[in-house]
């Protein structure tokens, strides 16, 4: 009877960017294991040590996964994936001290041969060892036969058939299936994505012809358009008659209350999912694709299947880039149609429910997102202005160049509590609003302090930022109209305090709310409402073009709204987003220098050396960063400046020299 081998934690990690955390690890394992699963694989997606490679990066260690499992898992068999190359001997050992049942090596179905010394190693520690025969369908079923026999006789107890496009159609596992059965009697999987919407029917299909094990995942999570889903397998089975002895309730529930909390981003099809299944061409080439679509602005998805024409093996740069610039030059028109959004990551609203579980998600996936482009994380938690505000974690996550933010609105210590702890360590950066809003503001700002203690802290003033945001908008609007500007701040608040005076700076006519009159203002000059405008519309204004800034959210109710319309009012709302990333950065960049200073000092090659920033005695060696040093800006002069290049003695040349030698190679 076939059995089902659970990936989720494992092949479902691309979805999370590989950062299950210890806790999701130990729970959904756990839960598997009590529903039933004979077999249950966690860890990085890529396999062991995979987490330590650039880009890869998990967000706990293989060791700490292997040993929340060994608690975890009670019943059944627990293990992990293992890529030659990427995974080590070493890393086995590892396994094996931790008690791990099961390893799973995969290497592409022709390769085969470098995995006898990672099967034997596996077999002399006591492990069941399968061989993956990754991106299967790229091979004829004899060769593939041949390949799974040698993998056999090295002590392989399995090997599986991976569909790892997802192209696969039920009728063409079974030449596969006959080769290896001509070859060997060794055991057979199959691990099948669903980029065609044909997991189920192949994973089915296998189960008729004898399989062993098939692959599958919670809700299909899993590389590209996911895996055979779980629940629908088991049930699938089940109307045909074949109880695999898993508690499909219990995996329903499991991934109503654990799995889908995590996944308010995922979409598991796409255009390119599908195509790449059609094509059979394997998302690890995907970067490329982009990276040549986006150069030679033609659509990526038929890049993708004018690729695979040629080769689905061998993916160069090369190959890739020839097939681009052919679609480009040569190609029909509506081939060389690129499609921006494509290639860009869009957010959903996140559905509101509990405070903390609302921040903790969100500041999962903006971690997760964050890792996708190789930027950096932010949480940024601000204090509420109004009285009349609720605590809220924002349905809006901002995606810049560099930087992911997501964000709450915290109105009490409890609240700002509740989100830290949620937050902290889920994130590279906490950023926290330190304007004195509330009464209880210097208490929130000194707790928010203490509380987070492993994500790194940033302090900004939010007031700050909205006024540098509604000044730089003022500003455009003015340069753009060619005229002289004038500006009413419509508030008598805090607020419009902090405007009043950076409008001062501008050469801008500002005129208060309490001197406002008929006649005062022309077509095309500017009104800024601070606080709720209700009874506060300007009596007898009717200057047509004239722009209205709702400067704070809720400053304008729905019938001022149509009125300043129907007085053909233009109405702005302020976007703070690209002022808050270029904060971000420089406070980055502060904290960075600040970090650095702190270890200010070090020596090399007995050469005195010193971060920038620090005013150091003359013949000192100044670099970027003491602790890291990449880039050597001089000698001081022990003045705060460095010495000219004309002025270096030959004793500072040489040690320059060395200093240089040291960092630069």
């Amino acid at each position: 009877m076939v059995e089902i081998l659970d990936t989720t934690l494992r092949d479902g990690s691309y979805v999370t960017n590989f950062q299950f955390n210890l806790r999701d690890t130990a729970l959904i394992a756990s839960k598997l294991d009590q529903s039933g699963v004979p077999f249950i694989e966690v860890g990085h997606g890529l396999g062991m040590n995979a987490g330590t490679r650039t880009g890869m990066k998990s967000h706990f260690s293989d060791e700490a996964y292997l040993e929340v499992c060994q608690d975890a898992v009670r019943k059944n068999q627990w293990g992990m994936f293992f890529i030659p190359g990427i995974g080590r001997l070493e890393d086995i050992d590892l396994a094996a001290k931790y008690g791990m049942n099961f390893i799973r090596i995969g290497i592409d179905v022709d390769n085969v041969d470098t995995c006898e010394p990672y099967i034997k190693k596996a077999k002399d520690l006591g492990l069941y060892v399968a061989s993956n025969l990754m991106k299967s369908y790229t091979s004829t079923p004899e060769n593939l036969g041949l390949n799974a026999y040698k993998a056999a006789t090295y002590g392989a107890d399995i090997v599986v058939i991976v569909d790892s496009a997802g192209g696969m159609f039920p009728e063409d596992i079974d030449p596969y299936f006959n080769a290896i059965r001509s070859n060997s009697d060794v055991d057979i999987g199959f691990h099948g994505h669903n980029n065609m919407g044909l997991g189920i029917a192949n994973g089915i299909r296998a189960a008729e012809l004898g399989c062993a094990v098939v692959d599958t995942s919670i809700r299909g999570l899993g590389r590209s358009a996911g895996n055979t889903v779980t629940e629908i397998f088991l049930l699938a089975m089940k109307r045909k008659g074949f109880d695999l002895g898993v508690n499909v309730t219990e995996i329903l529930n499991l991934a109503e209350t654990v799995v889908d909390p995590l996944l308010s981003n995922y979409q598991q099809v796409d255009s390119i999912g599908i195509i790449s299944g059609f094509a059979q061409f394997h998302s690890g080439f995907l970067d490329r694709i982009m990276h040549f679509s986006s150069e030679y602005r033609v659509d990526p998805r038929k890049l993708i299947v004018g690729v695979s024409e040629v080769d689905k093996v061998n993916v160069s740069n090369e190959l890739v880039e020839r097939i681009a610039i052919e679609l480009a030059g040569h190609g029909k028109e509506e081939d060389v149609v690129f499609n921006e959004s494509l290639l860009l990551n869009r957010h959903n609203d996140i559905i509101e429910g509990d405070l903390s579980q609302d921040a903790s998600r969100v500041a999962r996936k903006i971690h997760s997102d964050a890792g996708r482009i190789n930027g950096v994380s932010v949480f940024n938690i601000v204090q509420a202005f109004r009285p009349d505000s609720v605590s809220s974690v924002s349905s809006v996550i901002h995606q810049g160049s560099l930087f992911v933010v997501g964000s709450a609105e915290v109105t009490d210590m409890h609240a700002a509590i509740c989100v830290a702890d949620a937050v902290d360590s889920s994130v590279d950066y906490v950023l926290i609003d330190i304007d004195n809003k509330m009464a209880q503001s210097l208490d929130v700002i000194s707790e928010l302090s203490a509380k987070i203690k492993s994500s790194r802290k940033l302090f900004y003033s939010d007031m700050n930022i909205w006024s540098d945001s509604v000044v730089a908008l003022v500003t455009e609007i003015a340069a753009s109209s060619g005229v002289e500007q004038r500006v009413k701040l419509v508030g008598d608040n805090i607020l419009s305090e902090y405007l009043r005076i950076k409008l001062s700076g501008t050469g801008m006519i500002t005129v208060s709310d309490s001197t406002f009159g008929d006649g005062q203002f022309s077509d095309g000059d500017v009104i800024i409402y601070c606080e709720p405008a209700a009874g506060r519309l300007p009596a007898g204004f009717i200057g047509e073009q004239s722009i209205v800034i709702d400067a704070i959210v809720g400053s304008l109710t729905e019938s001022e709204v149509n009125k300043l319309t129907n007085l053909h009012f233009k109405i702005i709302r302020v976007d703070m987003h690209s002022h808050i990333e270029s904060l971000i950065k420089n406070l980055v960049i502060v904290s960075e220098k600040v970090a650095n200073i702190s270890q200010h000092s070090l020596n090399i090659e007995g050469v005195d050396v010193v971060s920038s920033g620090v005013v150091a005695p003359r013949d000192t060696v100044i670099v970027d960063s003491a602790s890291q040093p990449n880039k050597v800006y001089g000698i001081a002069d022990g003045s705060g400046f460095l010495l000219p290049g004309n002025e270096l003695t030959s004793e500072q040349k040489r040690k320059l020299a060395r200093i240089e030698v040291a960092v630069y190679c």
